[in-house]
């Protein structure tokens, strides 16, 4: 599994949480897997971020490996 950190957080965090949940990517083309929810509010959180004050509002990471993911989503389901 890797996980990494992305160098973002000063922009909008409105925008980040929309382009996490779209079903295209950057490019317009249609994710393969579809964006779910397992905890929280992507709006509320979106919006939380807008509202600070400092420079970098928010974090963005990517994992990567599919069966991890999917391990941990079977966990997140069970809370």
């Amino acid at each position: 599994m890797h996980i990494k950190f992305i160098g973002r957080g000063e922009g909008k965090g409105s925008q980040a949480t929309d382009y996490i949940m779209s079903t295209h990517d950057h490019t317009g083309k249609k994710r393969l897997i579809e964006p779910e929810v397992l905890r929280g509010n992507p709006e509320q959180t979106g919006k939380l971020a807008d509202s600070l004050d400092f420079k970098h509002k928010y974090r963005s990471a990517v994992i990567d490996g599919i069966l991890m993911i999917t391990r941990l989503m079977k966990i997140y389901r069970k809370l």
